[in-house]
């Protein structure tokens, strides 16, 4: 008798076991993710309605709020409506989740918006998150703690096949004397570290495992405060060295430019020169053939060329040219030519 009762106790357990679990869909979440609660419609019904309601306690009082119907958002609270919206195929689509989305969303079908649901489909919103202490000012000499925990609709001790565990990037467990991982309630599980400067921006990783299937995870980036420093420094360093390399590369060929304008002016100026000499030495000496003296003028203007008047014209040069001797001592530096104008 007491082996048919055991039996029968078994029994109802094991369909209970599978009823609790089969009741609703867990879908798990962090913070800042994007979520689509699908809603399971019924294809032989023509013209259907559906409502997304949301209960966030698992009690006998708690109550649930209606947040879309026929296709709209209808939430009390206005930051959190700004977050939800209906698709087409009245897929309930939530952004930036926060730890206050955590709930059971139930969608019902109704025929003509009427009568009991003929369809509900419930999905349970699970938040897996990590708090770190302290979460500022992480030293090598510190000690970093990390917690990481299960919050849901249902309370924790019904989430006894949910297990949590810490791995490293390559998914291993973590092992070896630094790390300490202390025994925990089901739904959190810590994790204490002494850092070391490889652990600066690491990320460590929690996940949860639900009948050793891996559900969701959730991972955190450790920052040591020192390393930023000594970042920022060798940074400053290689800047300061290539703004100084640069500073002396500029002022050398600066000083080799200026060289080289230097030498081509000069030799600019010598030809320039030379050519002024050349010039005065040619006009002098096609002036000095070309003089008629005053005798000549005056027959020229009176008998010769009786309409053609004569300008005596001095040209004054620094040099006296070496081609043609002056005649005139007080002469020496004064050129004569003749121009002739008409009258």
């Amino acid at each position: 008798m007491n082996t048919i009762m055991s039996c029968w106790t078994l029994y109802f357990f094991a369909i209970w076991l599978v009823l609790d679990t089969m009741a609703y869909v867990m879908q798990y979440y962090t913070p800042g993710m994007t979520l689509t609660l699908p809603c399971r419609i019924v294809p032989t019904v023509q013209k259907a309605t559906f409502t997304w309601l949301l209960a966030q306690k698992s009690t006998p009082t708690a109550s649930s709020v209606t947040i879309a119907e026929v296709g709209k958002i209808k939430c009390d609270d206005p930051q959190r409506a700004k977050r939800l919206e209906v698709l087409q195929n009245s897929t309930l689509k939530i952004q930036n989740a926060q730890p206050e989305d955590v709930g059971l969303y139930t969608c019902q079908i109704y025929e003509n918006n009427k009568g009991q649901p003929i369809n509900t489909t419930s999905i349970s919103l699970v938040l897996l998150r990590i708090t770190a202490s302290p979460d500022t000012r992480l030293h090598t000499e510190s000690r970093l703690t990390l917690t990481c925990c299960l919050s849901s609709y249902d309370p924790c001790t019904h989430l006894r096949h949910h297990q949590l565990s810490w791995i490293d990037d390559q998914g291993a467990p973590l092992t070896g004397d630094r790390y300490t991982i202390p025994a925990q309630p089901q739904c959190c599980l810590q994790l204490s570290i002494k850092p070391l400067n490889s652990d600066h921006k690491r990320s460590w990783r929690c996940n949860v495992t639900v009948n050793g299937k891996t559900e969701g995870s959730a991972s955190y980036l450790s920052t040591l405060e020192g390393q930023n420093s000594k970042y920022i420094a060798i940074v400053a360093s290689s800047v300061s060295v290539l703004v100084i390399m640069a500073l002396v590369i500029l002022i050398v060929y600066l000083k080799k430019r200026k060289g080289q304008t230097l030498n081509t002016t000069n030799h600019h100026d010598l030809s320039i020169h030379g050519c002024d000499v050349n010039d005065q030495e040619q006009t002098f000496e096609s002036n000095q053939q070309e003089r008629p003296d005053v005798s000549s003028k005056q027959a020229m203007d009176t008998q010769d060329f009786p309409g053609d008047s004569y300008a005596v014209l001095q040209f004054h040069s620094k040099k006296t040219p070496k081609a043609v001797k002056p005649q005139i001592e007080n002469e020496e530096s004064t050129i004569y030519s003749d121009v002739r104008t008409a009258r």
